[in-house]
C-alpha cells in the first residue's frame, strides 16, 4: 500500500492537517449516525409507550363503562321491583311473593326466602327457585344463620355451610344451601323478618349480591308492615261479603300485579270471564237464598279445580274472573275445559278467554274476554247449552 501511495503525485498526498480534518470529518459522520439510530429507538419506544398506556386507558374504560352500564342496570331493576311491591301494597302474601320472585332474579340465585317469625321459629312464608318444596318450612331461630340475623339485626353471610358453625348443617343440606345471604327486615328498630338467598355452590354471592340484598331489605320491611295493616283494615273492603272472594276492586288490583309481573318476565297471562247461567230466573222463581247458595256452590267447586296460583273474584252479580298467571290462550281453554268436567249437570255458566296482548290496559283485557263470553251466550241461544261448567 504504501508503494501505491508513494507513486501519488506529492500533491495528492495528505499532510498531517489533511489527516486530522479527514477523521475529524469521519468522526462527526459516525457520531451523527449513532444519534439518528439512538434518536430513531427512542421515538420507537416512545410510540410502543403510548400504544401500550392507550390500550390499556380503553381497556380500563371500557371497563369502567361496562360496570357503570351494569350498575345503572341494577339500579333500574331495584326501582323497577321497589315500584311493583308499591303496587301489590294491598295484599300482604303478594308483597311476599314478589319479593322472594325478585330476590331470585336479582341476585341469580338457586332459592330466595321470606321467612317470617312464629314463636322462637322462622317460617318460610314465601318461596322461589328451588325452595318452592320447602314453603312453609319451619326453622329454629337460635340454631340457623336466619334465626341470628333477625336476631342480632344484621346481614350475615354465609360462604360454605359445611365450614360454618353458625348454619344448622343438616337443614342446610336439606334444602341444598352451600352458600347464603340473609338480610334481616327491619321496621322501626325493630325486625319484623329475614330475606335470604341460597346457592348449592360454595363461594356463590359477592359484595353486590349482598348489597342488592341490602337495599332490598330497606323497602322490603316498610312494605310487608304496611301490606300487613292494609289487608287487616280493609279485608272486608276487599273481599266479596257472599262468597268470600276478591270483590270486583281488589281483583283488579291483582290483575294489576299480575300484568307488571308478566311485562317484567315475558310470560304470558290470560282471563277467563264466567257468568253463571240462570241466576236470574232462579231468583224469580226460588228467592235470592236459592239464588246465593247456587253461587256459593259454584265458587267453591271452581276454587277447587283452580291452581293455587290462579286469582278467582267476584266482579259482578252473577259474573266471575279469573287471572291465570302464565297461561296461553290455549291453556286457559284447557282450564275452562277442566271447570266444566268440575260442575257436573245441573249448574252452568258462559266462559269467555283473553290472552294479553302485552300493551292493553286491564279493562280492555277485561272487556275482550266479557265480549268472547257474551258471543258465547249468544251463541247458545236460549237452551244456554254450549258450556256446562
Amino acid at each position: 500500500m504504501h508503494r501505491h501511495l508513494s507513486a501519488l503525485p506529492a500533491l495528492f498526498l495528505p499532510t498531517g492537517d489533511m489527516c486530522l480534518v479527514a477523521y475529524g470529518a469521519l468522526a462527526v459522520y459516525l457520531h451523527t449516525g449513532v444519534a439518528a439510530v439512538v434518536a430513531a429507538i427512542a421515538v420507537a419506544l416512545t410510540l410502543i409507550l403510548a400504544f401500550v398506556v392507550t390500550f390499556e386507558m380503553r381497556r380500563v374504560l371500557r371497563e369502567q363503562a361496562h360496570a357503570a352500564t351494569a350498575h345503572a342496570d341494577l339500579l333500574a331493576r331495584l326501582v323497577d321491583t321497589q315500584q311493583v311491591i308499591s303496587s301489590a301494597d294491598f295484599d300482604f302474601e303478594a308483597v311476599l311473593k314478589i319479593v322472594a320472585d325478585e330476590s331470585l332474579r336479582l341476585t341469580h340465585a338457586d332459592a330466595a326466602v321470606v321467612a317470617l317469625p312464629d314463636g322462637s321459629e322462622l317460617v318460610f312464608r314465601a318461596v322461589a327457585g328451588s325452595a318452592v318444596p320447602f314453603d312453609g318450612m319451619q326453622l329454629e331461630r337460635a340454631t340457623t344463620i336466619s334465626g341470628r340475623a333477625f336476631e342480632c339485626g344484621e346481614t350475615l353471610v354465609c360462604v360454605d355451610a359445611e365450614q360454618d358453625d353458625r348454619v344448622n348443617l343438616d337443614a342446610c343440606r336439606l334444602v341444598g344451601a352451600r352458600s347464603i345471604v340473609v338480610v334481616p327486615l327491619l321496621h322501626e328498630g325493630g325486625t319484623v323478618g329475614v330475606l335470604l338467598v341460597y346457592s348449592r355452590e360454595p363461594h356463590a354471592f359477592g359484595d353486590q349480591d349482598v348489597n342488592v340484598l341490602s337495599l332490598l331489605g330497606n323497602v322490603v320491611a316498610t312494605a310487608l308492615v304496611r301490606a300487613e295493616a292494609i289487608q287487616e283494615l280493609n279485608s272486608r273492603a276487599t273481599t266479596d261479603e257472599l262468597t268470600g272472594l276478591l270483590n270486583r276492586g281488589a281483583w283488579y288490583a291483582q290483575l294489576d300485579v299480575a300484568l307488571a309481573r308478566s311485562r317484567r318476565i315475558a310470560k304470558p297471562i290470560s282471563v277467563v270471564v264466567l257468568d253463571v247461567d240462570g241466576l236470574k230466573k232462579l231468583n224469580d222463581s226460588r228467592g235470592h237464598f236459592a239464588g246465593d247458595e247456587l253461587l256459593l256452590s259454584m265458587t267453591q267447586v271452581w276454587q277447587d279445580a283452580l291452581r293455587p296460583s290462579d286469582v278467582l273474584g267476584r266482579i259482578g252479580g252473577d259474573e266471575f274472573a279469573v287471572i291465570l298467571d302464565g297461561a296461553s290462550e290455549s291453556d286457559a281453554r284447557w282450564v275452562v275445559a277442566r271447570l266444566a268436567l268440575a260442575l257436573g249437570v245441573g249448574r252452568s255458566a258462559s266462559a269467555g278467554v283473553a290472552t294479553w296482548d302485552g300493551a292493553e290496559s286491564p279493562e280492555a283485557l277485561v272487556q275482550r274476554a266479557d265480549e268472547a263470553m257474551y258471543r258465547s251466550k249468544r251463541a247458545r241461544g236460549a237452551a244456554r247449552a254450549a258450556l256446562h261448567l
